[in-house]
């Protein structure tokens, strides 16, 4: 099984950088935008706009997870299998649609006290949540189309159709908010844009493929594979989500804009770096199950991960005001938020590691403990950031990041090393990470002072934490994990 999935991922490493290409660049026309909103709208009004596409997310895990996530499986399936793929796709579509109309529906009865509850008691809130409704029920569809591309490997139509939403996005919210929409011009900007690039994406599927295909028996396969998982993945969106939450309700709108500019600087590397890494590690793993020296190999992996990742850290730790200046137009209050990315970022860090400390519970079939170890992560987070909002303002709900999320790493790693010990690296793994942070630190401070010997002593500690790491990761080319990722080539039908 182990090498069926193995054979099932050729071109994997040279697809991740792909992806990571297309989602650079989508995460990249959002910023665009979040730097114009930042400049034509208040914080207060940004924050709400920016709620309310947390909201958005944790509606799509409710009404369409569950297919969308059996949409890969099953589709994956049909492809080994050679059976027709038209049914798998009709039924996702249409059952999405259905779920999409009913559900928007439903939700305007809502939309007000759900406004109210987690933006504002404004007429302007309650509007931006009720075409939420609308941007979900289009998102669904969108959802079904990229999950096709991606089990398909076709990298151009999923990046047309995401840098077009991204990109229509914020061309017309930003065109709204000047004719004096405020943040209702940006969130009809993202309803309008979602909505083009659904049609646009089911437009191409069907020129593409046999006409939609409904079955009721398909539509009940894919449920009760589907539906179990929504439990923990409504956990996991919870701890995504909770922070800025706890932001919104202990330290008000204007610390929530602030803190939610951070978080997507954080979340654009998470889609883009961490992202990548998983993909790549993902083909390596499978490609060396069973092989002499795989434990070796998932050793070496964490360590030359994390000791990359706390360079990156470390550079955003010192000069994370930089892309919060650029984005607010130099607002003092955000870029002294700056050190909030990396805070948040090392939450996305930690998770990455996710895919080599868990394997072993992987490898076995026992996912149960991946909700476990999200479902305590969940009530440390809030738990934490529930008692240092008061005291700390949004730096509360930012340090409760690493937190929780360590104890998710430590969860994962105990749960897998049940199936599968690998004797990890941890004392250079503590070392460097102590390391870096306090070279960091120093650089932040160092950088807060005025003047010339300040941005120095910034720079000559960000050199430092960048030279400790690659020493302690002990990397060097044609070597090991590196040699192991650069042997994996993708597939010419990639690109179509």
């Amino acid at each position: 099984m182990a090498e069926a999935a193995a054979r099932s991922r050729p071109g994997a490493a040279h697809l991740a950088v792909q992806h990571l290409v297309v989602a650079a660049a989508s995460r990249a026309l959002g910023l665009v935008g979040v730097a114009a909103y930042l400049r034509l709208l208040s914080p207060e009004d940004y924050a709400i706009y920016a709620l309310a596409l947390v909201n958005e997310q944790v509606l799509f895990i409710l009404t369409g997870y569950a297919l969308t996530v059996s949409l890969a499986k099953h589709l994956s399936d049909a492809e080994r299998t050679g059976e027709p793929q038209d049914e798998v796709i009709g039924t996702t579509v249409v059952g999405l649609a259905v779920v999409g109309v009913v559900g928007g529906l439903l939700w305007q009865a809502v939309a007000a006290p759900v406004a109210r509850l987690t933006m504002a008691d404004t007429s302007e809130a309650i509007l931006i949540c009720r075409l939420l409704g609308v941007s979900v029920a289009a998102g669904l569809l969108l959802n079904a189309a990229t999950s096709v591309w991606i089990v398909r490997a076709q990298v151009v139509p999923f990046g047309v159709v995401t840098l077009f939403q991204y990109g229509a996005a914020t061309a017309i919210g930003i065109a709204l908010i000047l004719l004096g929409l405020g943040p209702v011009g940006a969130m009809i900007g993202w309803t309008a844009s979602t909505c083009l690039a659904a049609a646009g994406g089911l437009a191409w599927l069907r020129r593409r493929g046999a006409p939609f295909r409904f079955s009721r028996p398909m539509m009940r396969r894919m449920l009760a594979y589907g539906s179990p998982l929504i439990v923990g993945e409504l956990l996991m969106i919870g701890v995504q989500t909770v922070d800025r939450y706890v932001v919104r309700v202990g330290a008000g709108l204007q610390d929530a804009a602030v803190y939610t500019t951070a978080v997507l600087v954080a979340a654009g590397l998470g889609a883009t770096v961490v992202t990548a890494f998983k993909r790549m590690w993902t083909a390596v793993m499978w490609r060396n199950r069973g092989r002499p020296g795989e434990h070796a190999l998932h050793a070496e992996a964490l360590l030359l991960y994390v000791c990359a990742q706390l360079a990156l850290l470390a550079v955003l730790g010192v000069y994370g005001d930089i892309p919060m200046r650029l984005l607010s137009g130099g607002a003092e209050e955000f870029a002294a938020a700056g050190p909030a990315i990396a805070l948040v970022y090392s939450g996305f860090v930690i998770f990455g590691t996710w895919d080599i400390l868990s394997a072993g519970y992987f490898f076995e079939g026992t996912t149960r403990l991946y909700s476990w170890s999200v479902a305590a992560t969940l009530v440390v987070e809030t738990a934490v950031a529930i008692a240092l909002v008061s005291p700390l303002g949004l730096w509360g709900p930012a340090l409760a990041n690493p937190v929780a999320w360590i104890v998710f790493g430590f969860m994962s790693w105990r749960f897998g090393r049940r199936f599968f010990a690998v004797e990890h690296a941890w004392g250079r793994v503590a070392l460097v990470t102590v390391a870096t942070t306090l070279a960091a630190t120093a650089g932040w401070f160092l950088r807060d002072g005025d003047g010339f010997a300040g941005e120095v002593g910034g720079a000559a500690c960000v050199l430092f934490a960048i030279g400790v790491a690659l020493l302690a990761s002990g990397a060097r080319p044609g070597h090991g994990l590196l040699a192991g990722m650069g042997a994996i080539r993708a597939p010419r039908s990639g690109w179509r």
